[in-house]
């Protein structure tokens, strides 16, 4: 039995019958009773319980269907498998009322950490602060864009000249939005 399987089978509380492996992060399990799960793997600290935290607020909303969480720990995070749906006009119109359903259910402020969700975070493998702000645009800009622009250059992959463009827009945000 792999690592993979025993966590799956810790926090679903059922025998593992099969693994497919999706990426190095990521697998679809399928326990003893037909059902299949995703298990994901992240050494970011803290990654796991953020996204589970992530997944409960948005299924409280009751408006877009979302992976129920079965648990995580020490970096990994055990969720259901959402089946593909048939793409298609009224699938579309569906998700846009769901959307907006879920946009209605609202947070306490941009930026406010999910209940039971840590405020240091990742968008993928890059770090992010959750930090509650009451405008929009300089908040967006300020905790969203130009952290990730920073970073960006420090790497190379934007050059300095680059992100002046950046920097003017959301400097202008503000008026934009």
């Amino acid at each position: 039995m792999t690592v993979r399987s025993e966590v799956v089978a810790r926090l679903t509380g059922r025998a593992v019958s099969d693994e497919r492996p999706l990426s190095g992060a990521l697998a679809e399990v399928t326990l003893d009773d037909g059902r299949v799960v995703v298990v994901k793997r992240s050494d970011a600290p803290g990654a796991a319980q953020a996204e589970a935290a992530g997944l409960r607020w948005l299924a409280s909303a009751g408006s877009v269907r979302v992976p129920a969480v079965h648990g995580h720990e020490e970096g990994w995070l055990v969720i259901d498998r959402v089946p593909h749906g048939r793409p298609g006009p009224e699938a579309a119109v569906r998700l846009g009322r769901d959307l907006a359903r879920l946009h209605a259910a609202g947070a306490p402020a941009f930026g406010a950490a999910q209940p039971g969700g840590p405020s240091n975070a990742y968008i993928g493998l890059a770090p992010m602060r959750n930090e509650p702000g009451t405008d929009w645009p300089r908040w967006y800009a300020g905790q969203r864009v130009l952290p990730y622009l920073r970073r960006a250059v420090d790497e190379g992959t934007f050059r300095s000249g680059e992100a002046v463009v950046v920097e003017r827009l959301c400097e202008r945000l503000p008026e934009l939005a």
